[in-house]
């Protein structure tokens, strides 16, 4: 499906800009590109939860470790 590959790519290169944001410590905008990816690996796991599984744990987990890094736990 050409969506969900779309959706794939943009997912990979949402975390890929997020990490870089991350290293340059502009965490902020990190953390908003990482809830956006997260965001729509959860549609994406809603449709297809054996498929996407595990890209959103590892999604919802990266998320988790940015926010525990600067102390904010929502």
């Amino acid at each position: 499906d050409n969506s969900e590959k779309w959706a794939e790519a943009y997912i990979t290169n949402l975390d890929i800009l997020a990490d870089f944001l991350k290293d340059i410590e502009e965490t902020s905008e990190a953390i908003v590109l990482q809830k956006k990816s997260l965001n729509i690996l959860e549609k994406l796991y809603n449709d297809n939860s054996e498929k996407w599984a595990e890209a959103y744990i590892t999604n919802l987990d990266i998320l988790a470790y940015i926010l525990k890094n600067i102390g904010e736990t929502s």
